[in-house]
């Protein structure tokens, strides 16, 4: 699809637009977009986000379009991944997360088996690109830690 000026847009690019309200992005530009849903992991979250959170003063956005998923350090085999488990499991209960799935299934799979994602909506995570996500909802992004937390 070309657009006014002639340049073809990616699909990234045209999700991240509608996500923003706009008809474009162009490459390398920051905008802010409307999400819909913000997935984590104990991995890379509480333990991650915890922190930045406390150093900006700030809160999370909206307790109920996050989803916090326990997998990659479940069933606990020494002592780091109990250490990881138990922050993720502290502070989903601190925040009162609704959204906390504790051992039942991995991040990507789970977020669609429990009804999360939905065409149309615009997810941010914290996992590399996962091609499930974004097929069963067209406009699931998925990206680093710092790019997730910086659209919140």
């Amino acid at each position: 699809m070309k657009t006014q000026t002639g340049v073809a847009q990616t699909l990234a690019q045209k999700l991240i637009a509608k996500a923003a309200g706009r008809d474009r992005v162009s490459v390398g530009e920051i905008v802010n977009c409307q999400v819909d849903l913000a997935m984590f992991h104990d991995s890379s979250g509480p333990r991650r986000l915890k922190p930045m959170l406390e150093e900006l003063g700030a809160q999370v956005w909206d307790k109920s379009r996050i989803v916090l998923v326990m997998d990659h350090y479940v069933p606990e085999q020494d002592d780091d991944s109990r250490r990881i488990v138990r922050i993720a499991r502290d502070w989903a209960r601190e925040q009162q997360l609704p959204h906390v799935y504790d051992s039942v299934g991995i991040c990507h799979v789970v977020l669609p088996q429990k009804g999360h994602l939905k065409p149309g909506m615009f997810c941010v995570g914290v996992i590399p690109t996962r091609p499930l996500a974004v097929l069963l909802a067209p406009t699931c992004l998925v990206s680093g830690a710092p790019k997730c937390w910086a659209w919140w």
